[in-house]
């Protein structure tokens, strides 16, 4: 078995123990069905969390997948603690 071979209700499971950043780096740009089922969660759930992220993975997120998806975010948690320096600017 595969992961392109499990059916879509399993895998938005799975998606909802990924942090935002886990979840586009791991499945965003497979193939259309996992980007379809990206859009989906994210127009369900619509909360990104990247306060545990790194400001590189933040960068990326925000450069390449946020514009595609801007309209269906309900909030955004952004951090500037020791751990997540500069992530805010």
């Amino acid at each position: 078995m595969n992961l392109e071979s499990l059916c879509h209700e399993l895998l938005l499971d799975v998606y909802l123990f990924l942090s935002t950043v886990h979840l586009f780096r791991a499945f965003r740009g497979l193939d259309a069905r996992f980007n379809t089922l990206i859009f989906n969660h994210v127009r369900t759930y619509g909360h990104f969390d990247f306060r545990s992220a790194s400001k590189q993975d933040c960068d990326i997120i925000y450069q390449q997948h946020l514009p595609t998806i801007i309209d269906q975010i309900i909030s955004l948690r952004l951090s500037n603690d020791d751990n997540t320096p500069q992530q805010i600017e």
